[in-house]
């Protein structure tokens, strides 16, 4: 697992001693990336469920300005803090190690670009989505990223997300929301 593109393009990354995390590949995250395009320069950046970090770094090396990631597994935690401080990003950037659900309530927004990548099998993917839905962690431009189950139905609308597009790669569907200014 390496960074795709950015400033610390090539660098490689560790993942967690867990089975508790999939990583997302290398292809799938420069994909995101692409559709996202210049919406990652300059935003602030909340990783949900984040695993060995990868998609925040992704972020931050393609110009992010800062990434809070939640992550409540403790061997994933430390391969975050490893790839932090081996991409030099530590100082912009926040672990929370703690349950995504309790970090929602504790996080200061708004956040420019969310990216969620819970386990496929995760059963509270629709209360997460409604939760970010309220738009409270979102900036009035936000976009959500979520990474899912191609057998995972998503809904168009989440309270004040919009889908907007949908991807898939093999076992692996992407679903982009963004704020719905409609409303």
């Amino acid at each position: 697992m390496r960074v795709v593109a950015g400033i610390v393009k090539g660098r490689e990354l560790s993942a967690p001693r867990t089975t508790k995390t999939r990583p997302t590949s290398d292809k799938v995250r420069d994909a995101i990336f692409n559709v996202v395009g210049a919406a990652t320069v300059g935003a602030r950046v909340l990783d949900l469920y984040a695993g060995s970090g990868a998609m925040a770094i992704e972020a931050l090396s393609r110009g992010a300005d800062r990434a809070d990631l939640v992550e409540s597994d403790r061997d994933a935690c430390a391969a975050i803090r490893g790839n932090l401080d081996l991409t030099g990003f530590t100082d912009c950037s926040t672990i929370w190690p703690i349950p995504v659900e309790g970090a929602l309530s504790r996080l200061d927004s708004p956040f420019d670009l969310v990216l969620v990548d819970p386990p496929y099998e995760h059963a509270g993917i629709q209360a997460l989505m409604e939760s970010l839905g309220l738009g409270a962690l979102l900036s009035k431009d936000g976009i959500v990223v979520l990474e899912h189950g191609k057998r995972v139905e998503t809904r168009p609308v989440y309270g004040k997300l919009k889908r907007w597009r949908e991807k898939r790669y093999g076992d692996t569907a992407v679903s982009f929301f963004e704020m719905n200014v409609s409303d």
